[in-house]
């Protein structure tokens, strides 16, 4: 419940939000509008079993916050409540930037939205290897971090910290710069990254290029 009352605190009604919870039938939804009245604590049913969470309203300006239709149920470790826009992916006309990295807590990530991942944000550490994903496979007590490819890159419990980026326009992957370097080991050469995706496209040496068949 902390972590819910520690997003509640950066946002306050009037603003734009998105929020990731239940509807009042139990189904899993994200809405994205103005937060329409204070949050509410409650119980709801999750797992088969009454717990604390807190319902909140969201929907377009002026909307009549009774309606069931904007309400979120934030369930600890299944919802999240943040600023709408927070960890999207850059616009196509901004220049290019460097991540802006956050240190979040794993239950806060957008459901479905591309970001940067760039390890767990332990107390010391700082984003190294950033890697393009989506969260998917949520679970009760925790998600998993999905590749472009398909590949689980981690799998997080809601109470970990992890660094956490948008994806800024041009942003492509660090590469070793030792020439002619083969990482796959099976004579590919250095694999090639979407300027604007991040999604692995081939591979290159001097003699040739391989792309990657979809």
């Amino acid at each position: 419940m902390d972590d819910l009352k520690n997003m509640l605190a950066e946002v306050e009604v009037g603003t734009e939000v998105t929020a990731f919870g239940k509807t009042t039938t139990g189904a899993e939804v994200t809405r994205t509008g103005v937060l329409l009245a204070e949050p509410e604590d409650m119980r709801a049913t999750h797992d088969g079993k009454k717990v604390p969470a807190i319902r909140v309203r969201v929907g377009e300006e002026g909307t009549d916050p009774a309606k069931r239709s904007t309400w979120t149920t934030l369930i600890p470790g299944h919802g999240s409540i943040r600023p709408a826009g927070h960890l999207q992916s850059a616009s196509e006309d901004q220049e290019p930037t460097e991540p802006d990295w956050h240190a979040l807590p794993a239950s806060s990530l957008a459901h479905g939205t591309p970001f940067l991942y760039g390890g767990k944000g332990t107390k010391g550490t700082t984003p190294k290897n950033p890697v393009r994903v989506t969260v998917g496979n949520s679970r009760f007590s925790g998600l998993d971090l999905i590749s472009d490819s398909g590949e689980v890159v981690a799998s997080l419990k809601n109470s970990n910290k992890v660094w956490a980026a948008t994806i800024p326009q041009g942003w492509e992957p660090e590469q070793d710069d030792t020439e002619h370097q083969d990482v796959t080991g099976l004579g590919l050469g250095k694999p090639v990254y979407h300027v604007t995706t991040g999604k692995l496209v081939g591979y290159w040496t001097p003699e040739a290029f391989t792309p990657v068949e979809d």
